[in-house]
């Protein structure tokens, strides 16, 4: 099922990569819509349903490996001014470190994001909220990219060649992921630990990017609000289903 899931993950980064590539001026309230509904839905799914699976299995130690990955997920933003998801809402993010150092910071979150999907769950319910909310998560973070490559006024086919190669980030990770699974067994509690570091990230990266769709273009108020409710009812669907 695993498979599937990646085969989507993948869909979903071309086509989130692709809107800056089709269309030069993206309209603002598609931008404020995209970035409200997918952080909404990402902090809905690791609230209602990763969050109380982890702190069920590890206890009162999941808060200390959340506390790390929400910080280090910060820290990377730090280092990598323009990785946040939400730069396409306002200036296009720079960085001193240049181009290929931003790149280098999305690609490496990318593949460890896929690093959990690569892991054995007890409850298949866990993987599917997972697959979904790294699904969703996909088209802000191809986005953002494209929209940085696009301002660079690069040629259109390299553009292309480095969306494909960041599409096949995640499921290299999991990829890494499932060949360690399985050569070393790994247990649930150290596979709880892991979950527990990615929703710490998982809470930072949400949480930017509602921050940035609440702080630009304020007289987007209604559209905004439209997107967050059905951000609400997907979370309400998804948890329902699994």
């Amino acid at each position: 099922m695993v498979y599937l899931y990646l085969v989507w993950i993948v869909i979903a980064t071309i086509i989130g990569g692709f809107i800056p590539l089709l269309y030069k001026n993206i309209p603002a309230a598609l931008l404020v819509c995209l970035y409200a509904f997918t952080g909404t839905f990402l902090l809905g799914i690791t609230l209602g349903d990763l969050m109380p699976e982890v702190f069920k299995g590890i206890g009162s130690a999941a808060g200390i490996m959340i506390i790390f990955g929400f910080f280090t997920q910060y820290a990377i933003q730090a280092l990598f001014p323009g990785v946040e998801h939400g730069t396409g809402l306002g200036k296009t993010g720079t960085t001193n470190l240049g181009f290929p150092a931003l790149l280098a910071g999305l690609s490496v979150h990318a593949f460890t994001g896929g690093i959990p999907l690569g892991l054995a769950y007890t409850e298949p319910a866990i993987l599917q909220s997972l697959a979904m909310a790294i699904l969703v998560h996909k088209l802000p973070e191809s986005l953002t990219l494209m929209l940085l490559i696009s301002d660079r006024k690069s040629k259109r086919g390299r553009n292309i060649l480095i969306l494909c190669l960041f599409a096949l980030m995640t499921p290299s990770g999991t990829f890494l992921a499932i060949a360690i699974h399985k050569e070393f067994l790994l247990n649930l509690q150290f596979i709880n630990y892991i979950m527990a570091f990615v929703i710490g990230a998982f809470l930072q990266i949400s949480t930017v990017i509602l921050s940035k769709a609440d702080d630009a273009l304020h007289h987007l108020k209604k559209e905004k609000s439209i997107a967050v409710s059905l951000g609400l009812m997907f979370v309400i669907i998804t948890l329902w289903v699994s």
